[in-house]
């Protein structure tokens, strides 16, 4: 048994091959703790995420939340795929105290953000004695611009991942537990259950979890039964879903969608599922190269001062290899970031909806030297972790480290099987925030797992001090990105909706001759009440264009009045046109 003890004002970490559950010390650290809680409420000022209007897709979860409220029974729109129970249960929860509104909903997210937040701290804690790093994989999750930005939303995906995270430090300690405990097992299944029914793609956890469990203790029959009851149950949840769904909502659009999209992606051949899914994959590793480089400096620092000298020629020529090859791929190929659909954007963070397309309009871009190097410093990011792994596989091959515990195999199982899923079905990047901490608790669990006895695995001081300004220098970075584009996302949309209103509650125009963007027009036309059917729109979500809310002129449509809004990424003023198609006849009413 090796015990790796820090400092009086720290806590201490007993590890063994059994990983028993870390002991703390009752003493907080107070100063890291306040450091974050006053950046995440300085962040949330600057970006004043206040309007009660919907974002991105959160308003067809909205309307299950606002149906629930005013009729007390359930729907599911059909522009929803993930399952979303209990999402809408926490918002109807929310809202029960002043009544609906989306910012109620969005402060019920916010809490989801606390939540994910603190389970990430008290995930790295659990596996190092080092006080500041749980702080750092904190501040790297609350500074992504994508997780930064959902949580101003009424979206599943920072629900899902606190969930997530909930789920895995739950089942993790079922692993380490000497003993199995039965109500410990229940809870974890209902905790997984909770979080199926929130996405489904959640079920990858119970499936690792089974995995790692049969795998270190063997197959018996009260193994058995632990091991599989998270699976078992939240599977079975998923399926009652379904066939509720299927007779509450037989015409899904979102199903029907996916399933078509899965057909021809499938008829294909493996061939072009393969070569998609790679496609997928590399996209994923720029991505997470690019969000974990604040995290990079501080792995780096703790690597083992035994790694020989050949090994370390091997990391730095892997990782440099790696960087040129792919970078020089994307940049020859002029594939640059944002790599992935959906939140990030050229240049800001959204999706911005006006009318037209789905994603029509105008807003600033960024040069072609920031993006390339960005997607150059992800690439090293990626290369850098792919080293890490790289060397560590070498180093347990050589016996020249301590066995992974149960925890390390589960949490690789989940992230390997994660991205396997989404890269053979295809994702949007906000799929990505949940291998963030998952990582970060892999590369302090692998660098934990390098140190031996009685080695001195500290540093130099200037190396500690390098390291923590740089991280530092790059969290500032993506704090700054993050709130300024989440500002301006919520500046353009008071702007737009404020538009909106005058059209339909001052000039008295139907929403459905309206073509006020994907928010506005899934709102307006998915209307469900008791006994009366959906509004049946079309699937590109444009139903009637004699008016259309737009950043720039248009062909065929005059302006009728425009709504000026504040920029601060690309500092100026934006407008927001009020457009009416020139062949129509129409007059404010008096």
């Amino acid at each position: 048994m090796t015990q790796i003890k820090a400092s009086d004002d720290d806590f201490t970490v007993e590890s063994s091959t059994n990983t028993r559950p870390s002991k703390f010390s009752s003493k907080p650290a107070l100063l890291p703790a306040a450091l974050l809680a006053a950046a995440w409420l300085i962040a949330e000022w600057l970006v004043r995420p206040i309007g009660n209007f919907p974002l991105n897709d959160d308003w067809n979860y909205a309307l299950s939340v606002k149906h629930l409220l005013e009729y007390h029974s359930l729907i599911i729109t059909c522009w929803s795929l993930a399952a979303s129970l209990t999402h809408i249960l926490a918002g109807y929860i929310f809202c029960l105290p002043t009544g609906f509104s989306f910012e109620s909903l969005r402060f019920a997210t916010l809490c989801w953000n606390l939540l994910a937040l603190t389970t990430v701290y008290f995930l790295i804690r659990s596996l190092t004695a080092d006080k500041w790093l749980p702080f750092l994989a904190a501040a790297v999750l609350m500074t992504n611009p994508l997780f930064f930005e959902l949580s101003n939303t009424f979206m599943t995906d920072v629900p899902a991942t606190a969930l997530s995270l909930v789920c895995l430090v739950a089942l993790s300690r079922q692993l380490s537990r000497p003993s199995p405990s039965v109500l410990a097992d229940l809870a974890s299944s209902l905790l997984v259950c909770a979080l199926c029914l929130t996405r489904q793609i959640g079920v990858v956890i119970p499936v690792a979890f089974a995995i790692a469990c049969l795998s270190s203790a063997g197959i018996s029959a009260r193994n058995l039964l632990r091991s599989l009851l998270p699976l078992v149950t939240s599977v079975s949840a998923i399926a009652a879903f379904q066939l509720w769904l299927s007779h509450a909502t037989p015409e899904s659009f979102s199903y029907l969608t996916e399933q078509a999209y899965l057909s021809k992606k499938f008829a294909g051949g493996i061939a072009v599922v393969s070569l998609e899914t790679a496609v997928n994959f590399l996209i994923a590793f720029v991505y997470m190269g690019l969000f974990l480089l604040p995290f990079l400096p501080a792995i780096l620092t703790r690597l083992p001062r035994t790694i020989t000298e050949e090994q370390w020629k091997f990391f730095l020529l892997l990782a440099t290899e790696i960087t040129i090859l792919v970078s020089g791929g994307l940049l020859w190929k002029k594939s640059l970031m944002p790599l992935a659909d959906n939140v990030l954007f050229d240049f800001g963070l959204g999706p911005i909806f006006t009318g037209g397309k789905l994603a029509a309009g105008y807003w600033p871009t960024a040069s072609g030297a920031l993006w390339t190097a960005l997607t150059v410093a992800g690439v090293a990011g990626g290369a850098v972790l792919t080293g890490i792994l790289t060397i560590t596989l070498i180093r347990f091959r050589l016996k020249q480290m301590k066995q992974p515990d149960k925890r390390l195999s589960f949490y690789l199982l989940v992230l390997l099987i994660y991205l396997s899923v989404i890269s053979i079905r295809g994702f949007f990047d906000r799929y990505l925030i949940l291998p963030l901490p998952l990582f970060m608790a892999i590369m302090v669990s692998l660098s934990e797992n390098s140190s031996q006895d009685g080695q001195d695995n500290r540093g130099l001081r200037s190396e500690r001090a390098l390291a923590a300004i740089s991280c530092l220098i790059m969290l500032l970075g993506f704090a700054t990105f993050s709130v300024l584009a989440t500002h301006d996302y919520f500046s353009f949309n008071r702007a737009r909706w404020q538009a909106l209103n005058e059209l339909t509650a001052c000039d008295k125009i139907s929403p459905l001759k309206i073509d006020g963007g994907l928010e506005f027009n899934g709102w307006a036309a998915y209307a469900p009440s008791p006994g009366q059917p959906a509004i049946v729109f079309d699937t590109s979500m444009t139903h009637g264009d004699d008016f259309m809310i737009s950043l720039q002129p248009r062909v065929g449509y005059k302006e009728l009045r425009r709504v000026s809004f504040e920029r601060w990424l690309t500092p100026g003023t934006g407008n927001i046109l009020v457009l009416k198609k020139e062949s129509g006849s129409w007059a404010p009413t008096k």
